[in-house]
């Protein structure tokens, strides 16, 4: 069984779901792991995949971009991935490879919004960020499950996101409604591209057992 755990449905509605592989939801966060079964309909998760968008920390990165992340640093950690899987991953995928970045991903406890932080927290070679992957691979590891995470860009370096982790998305839609149009549509294209990656990468996946 392969697990991805992403946060929100547009973040996975364009995977194809096929009997080896299951989709779960999990909480913004460092809450995370605590949607993540042990075991999934009796059978232990061969590879756990961390899934969804990130921010940009790369001047070169756009929205729709892939993330394959060679490590994780979270809470000053740095959470090596298993070089093999890794090139796996990248060796399955499809997609024109300039869309394709590998490197460290950053996973920070709120939402990254504005320009200048982002450059800041790229000044020390991580290529993008998110909330979730650094949970989920200290998850994996503990539970000696093998681990990727495979994502997306949605906002690029240059887009200041107009939302914050602890207000509700739909107030800031209203006190942002062009930012948030702006968004959904960067959605979308993020969310595609994504689909179609993880379908790549499940498919070698399940083609190695």
């Amino acid at each position: 069984m392969i697990v991805i755990a992403a946060c929100f449905p547009i973040e996975t509605r364009w995977v194809r779901r096929t009997d080896g592989l299951r989709v779960v939801r999990v909480p913004m966060g460092n809450r995370a792991p605590e949607a993540l079964p042990r075991t999934v309909g009796g059978d232990e998760p061969r590879v756990l995949i961390s899934a969804g968008f990130s921010g940009g920390l790369d001047a070169a990165m756009r929205t729709g971009d892939l993330v394959l992340a060679d490590s994780i640093v979270h809470n000053g950690e740095r959470l090596a991935i298993d070089a093999g899987l890794l090139e796996r991953a990248r060796a399955s995928l499809r997609t024109d490879p300039r869309r394709i970045a590998i490197g460290p991903t950053l996973c920070a406890a709120r939402v990254v919004q504005g320009r200048e932080e982002k450059r800041e927290l790229g000044a020390s070679g991580e290529i993008a960020v998110d909330m979730e992957s650094g949970p989920i691979a200290r998850w994996a590891t503990g539970n000696g499950v093998p681990f990727l995470s495979v994502r997306a860009i949605l906002d690029p370096l240059a887009f200041s996101v107009p939302f914050s982790s602890g207000v509700p998305f739909w107030r800031s839609a209203i006190a942002h409604p062009a930012a948030a149009f702006r968004v959904a549509r960067m959605a979308s294209c993020a969310g595609r591209a994504l689909g179609s990656a993880l379908d790549d990468v499940v498919d070698a996946l399940e083609e190695a057992q």
